[in-house]
């Protein structure tokens, strides 16, 4: 059967003329992107980059066909789809730099966010552990600046992250005129149990369109939800899944270090899952849109499946 697909995918022929049904491709994908870049609901950081890449995908190729260039229809954007799948939930150690207010200053993040999110959380009796710049995501995602604040609770057990992005750029010009959301703070709260396994609670709304990551409880808020709100909500999830698990405890972690250790278990965990046969691009593309696909959609996100598909099997083969 591996064979057969092969054979399928090797017949397939590139396009070699401008045709009007690909001329539509890069618009149906640059719709799909604004649509759930303006949809209600606030978008964690890996979905803003996943759409944005989309859009920005959808845009070159947009370019192109004014340049009278031949597009690949649905099979060069799934391309597109499965090559941001890859680069966001690539199997690395994400490095991390220490900063402090100069640098939120610097990126014009909402100074006064942090504060208040960190009075809320001292108040919770949080320690407020580091402030720190994802290294890898900043190299890729260079339109964009972030800024993540860590505290620890007085126990341990849960990770409090607080962050806001600024855009630069043309995606800065997108925000102006309401084509991407403008409030972007976020505050989330997570706890990493003895199995292996991790406890996630958010105001980050619009990140529960995506499938679900085995091995990891999420859980959502309102936007406006307040620190005290997410964190008894996190409690309480957080005692919900123990209940299901006897005999399993949440780890209790003390330094930067150890919280950045768990980080990187919990992005393993993802990156696993999306880099493998269990993970279906077609039905997370459906999720994620909301509602019924039109055909065409349905068409590239299926060709996406099978792209994912051959490449995780070719990856296989190579580690052999």
């Amino acid at each position: 059967m591996e064979d057969d697909h092969q054979k399928n995918g090797n017949e397939r022929k590139p396009a070699g003329q401008l045709k009007l049904s690909n001329a539509l491709w890069p618009w149906a994908i640059s719709g799909y992107a604004i649509y759930q870049l303006v949809s209600p609901g606030h978008l964690s950081m890996s979905l803003i980059v996943w759409n944005c890449l989309i859009l920005v995908a959808g845009l070159l190729m947009a370019l192109a066909v004014v340049a009278g260039k031949a597009m690949a229809g649905p099979e060069g954007a799934a391309k597109g789809i499965d090559n941001v799948y890859r680069d966001m939930y690539a199997d690395v150690k994400h490095a991390r730099r220490r900063v402090d207010e100069t640098t939120i200053k610097a990126y014009r993040l909402d100074l006064g966010f942090y504060q208040r999110s960190t009075e809320a959380l001292e108040e919770l009796r949080f320690k407020r552990v580091a402030d720190f710049v994802d290294v890898h995501l900043e190299e890729s995602v260079k339109w964009s600046r972030a800024v993540i604040r860590c505290f620890l609770s007085i126990d341990g057990t849960a990770m409090a992250g607080v962050y806001d992005i600024h855009f630069y750029s043309w995606q800065r010009v997108m925000q102006w005129v309401g084509l991407l959301a403008r409030d972007l703070r976020t505050v989330e709260f997570e706890s990493e149990l003895s199995d292996g396994s991790f406890v996630s609670t958010s105001n980050a709304t619009g990140a529960e369109k995506a499938s679900e990551f085995p091995g990891i409880s999420r859980q959502f808020l309102s936007k406006n939800s307040t620190p005290a709100e997410l964190y008894a909500a996190h409690c309480a999830h957080l005692q919900r899944v123990l209940s299901e698990k006897p005999g399993i405890l949440p780890y209790s972690f003390k330094s930067f270090d150890e919280l950045c250790a768990a980080q990187d278990r919990q992005n393993q965990l993802k990156s696993r899952h999306r880099n493998s046969l269990a993970f279906d691009p077609a039905a997370d593309i459906a999720r994620i849109n909301g509602k019924p696909l039109t055909p065409d959609q349905q068409a590239m996100a299926e060709e996406a499946a099978e792209i994912h598909a051959r490449r995780i099997r070719e990856e296989a083969r190579q580690k052999k």
